[in-house]
């Protein structure tokens, strides 16, 4: 096992650290120009970079086909570890790959989950990581590490992506670009929340975010008992409003699915919400696992027959809506509350659509009533 990566940061004292990857993460959203790079050049470490195609599958044009094709056949030849159309990359590694204290770059916008395992997953720019890739090594700026204590008991109606937005209202001030969080838990969450707390963290401003087990001092406790459902608007910031303040927001779409709400967990949720009801009559309600180890054991309890009656459609796994360039796409001012992680114009279809990110929970009571309201 590496060195406890809280020690790493804790006791240097350099501006700079030099870290060796365990694994660099290559998705089917990289440039052209970088893929060019790596057809030209022979890979030193060619058992740490995994390739994941899982944004846009199936593919969605012959443009987005060839691509695929491509870094594939890049991939077959440099034999390196390829995840095919077997669900959301991040939680592909999280299922078969990493483990504490592991280091895993990549360009990915969610590359903090990773931290749900007790490893630190550093986005970089594609130039970045061209660098990591011929050079084995991540340079990152020493980061400022608030660690919180997680205490409390959740309340019933809540969820820990409802959680995870109380921390952003509480401590958003706190936290930057160079800020880590470190997460310790005192009351027992499963990987699946643990993934959650960590993606929001890099989604409200942290460099990234892990759960420790090594015995640390924290800067703060954060009691998760008062935490009421929320949900963060439409627009370019991460602004949040509880659920209890919306009144008649009605909703064309609905989407339980990707890296933030086709986790296991998030699917018995909201299949526990949905069972014997029937969706809204005018909503869409899209429903995606976010990989194939998921979708088969949401088959064997029984969950892709509870969303089939309710009246959804079961994509495959994968990004699906979150992606937003080839399944469920909103039109021109339509509504779309999603489980998914992005809400700025245009990310799920036209721009002159709104997206209200969401809890799973909170997403099937929606998809029943049609309205977004408590």
């Amino acid at each position: 096992m590496n060195q406890p990566l809280v020690q790493q940061f804790s006791q240097a004292t350099q501006a700079v650290h030099c870290l060796i990857p365990d694994y660099i993460m290559l998705t089917d959203t990289i440039s052209d120009a970088l893929l060019e790079k790596l057809e030209t050049v022979s890979i030193p470490c060619k058992k740490k970079l995994i390739v994941c195609i899982d944004h846009d599958t199936p593919n969605s044009s012959i443009a987005v086909g060839k691509k695929q094709r491509r870094l594939l056949n890049w991939a077959v030849k440099e034999h390196l570890p390829i995840e095919k159309c077997q669900g959301v990359g991040y939680i592909r590694l999280l299922e078969s790959y990493i483990h504490r204290n592991d280091i895993i770059a990549g360009t990915g916008c969610h590359m903090a989950c990773l931290g749900a395992a007790g490893a630190l997953g550093i986005q970089m720019t594609e130039d970045e990581l061209w660098e990591t890739i011929k050079n084995d090594k991540v340079t990152l700026p020493h980061p400022a590490v608030l660690t919180i204590s997680l205490t409390g008991t959740m309340p019933n109606y809540v969820s820990i992506q409802d959680v995870a937005l109380a921390i952003q209202k509480e401590y958003s001030h706190k936290i930057d670009d160079h800020t880590l969080i470190v997460f310790k838990d005192e009351i027992g969450l499963t990987t699946d929340q643990r993934y959650d707390l960590c993606h929001f963290a890099q989604q409200y401003g942290a460099c990234s975010a892990l759960f420790t087990e090594e015995t640390i001092s924290c800067n703060t406790t954060f009691d998760i008992s008062a935490t009421q459902p929320l949900v963060v608007l439409p627009g370019t910031s991460n602004q949040t409003e509880y659920l209890g303040a919306l009144h008649g927001i009605h909703v064309n779409e609905v989407f339980i699915g990707g890296c933030r709400g086709g986790k296991l967990e998030d699917l018995r949720a909201a299949a526990a919400i949905l069972k014997g009801k029937h969706i809204a009559y005018r909503l869409r309600l899209v429903v995606t696992p976010a990989t194939s180890s998921i979708y088969l054991q949401a088959l064997r309890e029984g969950l892709i027959d509870i969303f089939l009656d309710c009246g959804a459609v079961v994509m495959n796994q994968g990004c699906s809506v979150c992606w937003g360039k080839a399944q469920g796409i909103l039109d021109a001012g339509e509504v779309l509350v999603s489980t998914g992680s992005y809400h700025y114009p245009g990310c799920c279809g036209d721009a002159s659509a709104d997206v209200y990110l969401a809890s799973p929970c909170t997403a099937a009571h929606c998809a029943i009533t049609g309205i977004l309201s408590e």
